[in-house]
């Protein structure tokens, strides 16, 4: 029965009826769930503060999931991708993207990797070059480290044509 209850939150939200969605939630709250439907409940409740722009909450929920690399791959995305739009909401573009770098390998689909690097990029071009800079000389994060590289790249004059894509090419290996 907690898992349709699950299900009918999940399609109240697909609705936009929130109201409905966070009285079906508080129903359910405080009780004894299995641990994939207490990790869908946490999913969700997530998912609502972050929709009554309550990121801070969101974030407690979302980070309170226990076991999270064994549920279901779909729950673990939706975890990330959460998490990430909590930190941004929050004014952490850092902390987004690196929720984002957790996220890009749970990804298979093309159009869902392309949109997640595209996020990447939005969020890592405002910050500063002395951030960029400190991410690029960081060997515990390469794919991070090569993110900062590329900004910065890109930021450089392309009008002197071969140097920048000297760099752009090095960058590439």
């Amino acid at each position: 029965a907690d898992a349709y209850t699950l299900q009918a939150i999940a399609g109240y939200l697909q609705q936009h009826n929130y109201p409905a969605a966070d009285n079906l939630l508080s129903q359910l709250a405080g009780r004894q769930l299995s641990a994939q439907n207490q990790a869908h409940f946490l999913l969700l409740a997530g998912q609502l503060n972050l929709l009554y722009q309550r990121p801070g909450k969101a974030m407690r929920q979302l980070s309170s999931i226990d076991n999270l690399q064994q549920l279901p791959i779909h729950f673990q995305i939706q975890q990330h991708e959460l998490l990430a739009k909590s930190y941004q909401l929050l004014g952490q573009p850092l902390n987004s993207v690196q929720e984002r770098l957790l996220l890009a390998p749970l990804l298979s689909d093309d159009h869902a990797i392309a949109k997640n690097n595209k996020t990447i990029w939005q969020l890592s071009r405002p910050l500063s070059a002395a951030q960029l800079d400190k991410l690029r000389q960081n060997p515990r994060q390469p794919v991070l480290q090569a993110w900062a590289a590329l900004v910065l790249i890109a930021r450089q004059d392309s009008q002197h044509r071969e140097p920048w894509l000297s760099q752009l090419q090095q960058w590439q290996q």
